[in-house]
């Protein structure tokens, strides 16, 4: 078999092994009907719902900061934690029914047991802000350690990988860089590469005496060394995998700051931020070039400040989520004390349709809520947005902000969309993370006030809502939605898509039957990214 060939069916044995995985996950693929969205999932942990205080260190501070769901249902937590000396980084795995996993032991000598403490480069001050599964099951931890980037990889049990070295060749399964010469560095996200390449991204010292900062980014191999293709915009100083980004906001000499990153089909990546008091965004090359189709101001260098505000409010994005249609949308703060998203179109221009015409944000904007303390962002298949802010979770129309009323919390009801993250007088929650399981239940983490009004004692504390009946993923080999699974359609579908064809190559010279409610690669390819969870490119 030629390399070509070898290729093309590895491709399309890849393919086949995701569709037929989404085809028949271990969740159902429908959620019971009755089930209110919002009430708590009876089924998770051992107060109905919830857990309330789950202590991972000894001391009184431990902080869930994000969520990385399994295909085998189970839930990893990442976060921070105080120890005797400083902070490190901390993690727990809990089962599908929300108990410890107890095969999930950690890099220490004495097995975590589901939980455990973990130190990164040696770092007595660290904090990690991102986790993701690899899809061989391993799974990867970021964050900052005094002022570096800094990342972990564990096997699935939780020890170190000692197969991911570092650039430097350092400790085996963990290490730390800089990217400013002065070492002042804070990683804000993390993202996968469909061929298994890391993207980090973060804010940087710009090394010079205004201490203004700069976007910043690195893409690590597989193995944790630089990608030295990975040059950066600027090709008179390759970056050889880690570089600042040229200043976004030429005008002036604000700080810029990375909140986001995200990792588009074709393999160009969108970072967004803020330039001093305004949103903005970069698109990069696979090679870290700018993208100068991404031209939402027509300025056609890939880089811009977005304009969607008349007046010149304080902006912080701090999520992005890539929609089925390529479309990304931002969330952040924004005008005083208002939470707020935007959606962006491929090509970098402000979607008008997205927002509420009668809004004084719009077009373009969504206004989502009144607080300055956003701390989670998700967008459901149906398009619903969660909103996690205060010590609340709100669900809102995308198209204009307002809430789902349906979404209706535990009793008692508020009948406003809102679910608060207290689970009882003595643990009153903030919800720092929040993920969507294939079956459509929400799960939350963060930390909990263990002893009452201190304000000074956390344990993690993680929830699980219901979704309701459209919040699931719905992916089935009937692929034009007529009903049916026949070879002509939905099997030649599946075959071209295997072997990485897009566009009307996929649909071309097929008859659809009358009643397919999908019979153009458009709608196609929105089904299988939304309910069957493929990366496809436009």
């Amino acid at each position: 078999m030629n390399t070509s060939a070898f290729s093309r069916f590895d491709k399309a044995k890849r393919w086949l092994t995701a569709f037929s995985l989404a085809a028949l996950a271990i969740f159902p693929l429908s959620p019971l009907g009755a089930q209110t969205p919002g009430s708590f999932d009876t089924t998770f942990g051992a107060t109905n719902g919830y857990i309330s205080a789950l202590a991972i260190g000894t001391n009184d501070n431990d902080q869930a900061n994000a969520i990385a769901l399994q295909p085998d249902g189970k839930i990893i937590l990442a976060g921070t934690c105080a120890r005797n000396l400083g902070e490190t980084f901390c993690m727990a795995r809990l089962m599908p029914d929300g108990s410890l996993d107890t095969s999930f032991i950690g890099p220490n000598t004495t097995p975590g047991n589901g939980k455990f403490l973990m130190t990164v480069a040696g770092a007595i001050a660290a904090d990690a802000v991102a986790v993701a599964v690899q899809p061989d099951g391993k799974i990867l931890v970021a964050g900052t350690c005094i002022q570096k980037f800094c990342i972990a990889r564990l096997n699935e049990n939780g020890t170190f990988d000692a197969s991911f070295i570092g650039p430097l060749g350092g400790a085996a399964g963990h290490f730390s860089f800089s990217i400013s010469a002065a070492e002042s560095d804070t990683l804000n996200g993390l993202a996968l590469q469909p061929d298994g390449k890391i993207v980090l991204v973060g804010v940087c010292d710009n090394d010079n005496s205004n201490n203004r900062t700069l976007f910043c980014a690195a893409r690590l191999n597989t193995d944790g060394s630089f990608d030295t293709s990975f040059d950066g915009p600027v090709a008179a100083s390759p970056g050889n995998g880690k570089f600042r980004l040229a200043r976004i906001k030429t005008d002036s000499e604000v700080s810029e700051s990375a909140r986001a990153v995200l990792i588009r089909p074709n393999g160009r990546i969108l970072l967004a931020g803020i330039c001093g008091q305004f949103v903005c965004l970069a698109q990069l090359n696979a090679s870290g070039t700018f993208d100068t189709t991404f031209d939402g101001s027509s300025s056609g260098n890939g880089r811009f400040v977005v304009p969607i505000f008349n007046a010149n409010p304080p902006n912080a994005v701090k999520f992005a989520v890539l929609q089925p249609d390529g479309n990304a949308v931002l969330a952040g703060t924004c005008f005083v004390q208002t939470l707020c998203a935007i959606r962006i179109t491929p090509t970098g221009a402000l979607d008008p349709s997205f927002g509420d015409a009668t809004s004084p944000y719009s077009p373009g904007a969504v206004v989502l809520g009144s607080s300055l303390n956003f701390y989670g962002f998700a967008i459901q298949p149906d398009g619903k947005l969660l909103v996690g802010y205060d010590d609340k979770l709100l669900r809102t129309y995308a198209d204009s902000g307002s809430p789902d009323l349906s979404f209706d919390g535990p009793t008692p009801s508020n009948g406003n969309g809102t679910v608060t993250f207290d689970f009882a007088a003595d643990f009153t929650g903030i919800a720092r993370a929040i993920a969507i399981q294939p079956d459509g239940k929400i799960v939350l983490a963060g930390f909990c006030d263990s002893v009452a009004g201190s304000g000074t004692s956390y344990k993690f504390c993680v929830a699980r809502l219901n979704g309701g009946p459209f919040a699931a993923r719905n992916c089935s080999p009937d692929i034009d939605g007529d009903g049916r699974m026949t070879a002509t359609v939905d099997a030649l579908i599946n075959t071209r898509v295997m072997l990485g064809l897009t566009g009307s190559a996929v649909t071309g010279g097929i008859t659809f039957p009358a009643n397919a409610t999908r019979n153009s690669w458009s709608e196609i390819r929105t089904y299988l990214v939304s309910q069957c969870g493929m990366m496809l490119a436009l």
